[in-house]
């Protein structure tokens, strides 16, 4: 039972401190832990790596006036300032489903007003359930397959042996 809170713990500070690994934490998570208990240990670390990269990201904006700068002065950061200003939480869902890493949308709002419950957490809660249901269901396929193939051989071996 330890395994499960230090699965939690270590793909949370993965995706806040934005390391390219969250697709095998979580395909990863379904070979340790099985499937549905998967689904819940990945929804629970994305959920706390998403506040936890909003509130790091609100700090470093908040208190540093050459990020805050630096965020400003890109394009695409006007296209997110006006997309939550004009549409709140429904501009964050679509976000969520967009090809962009879940750290970049995070930093990337919290350099914005964007309020934390309703228009960042919920839709971050809904948003994130399609990635992570495709993320655990291909470790379980890979799981499956190996598993497969490898009673697969066995069954052979075990014939042949009787032959």
């Amino acid at each position: 039972m330890w395994a499960i809170p230090v699965y939690v713990a270590a793909h949370t500070l993965t995706l806040a401190l934005c390391l390219p690994y969250a697709v095998f934490f979580e395909a990863g998570a379904s070979l340790l832990f099985g499937f549905v208990p998967a689904v819940l240990c990945v929804f629970s670390a994305k959920v706390l790596g998403a506040s936890l990269s909003f509130w790091i990201g609100r700090a470093i904006f908040r208190s540093s006036k050459s990020a805050t700068e630096w965020a400003h002065s890109s394009r695409y950061f006007h296209l997110l300032a006006r997309g939550v200003e004009r549409d709140g939480w429904r501009f964050v869902l679509l976000a969520r489903f967009s090809p962009l890493p879940s750290y970049v949308i995070n930093y990337g709002l919290a350099a914005t007003e964007v309020g934390f419950l309703v228009d960042f957490l919920l839709p971050t809660v809904t948003g994130c359930l399609p990635m992570i249901l495709q993320n655990t269901s291909l470790g379980s396929l890979a799981g499956a397959a190996v598993a497969s193939t490898t009673g697969s051989k066995t069954k052979q071996s075990s014939r042949a042996h009787n032959i």
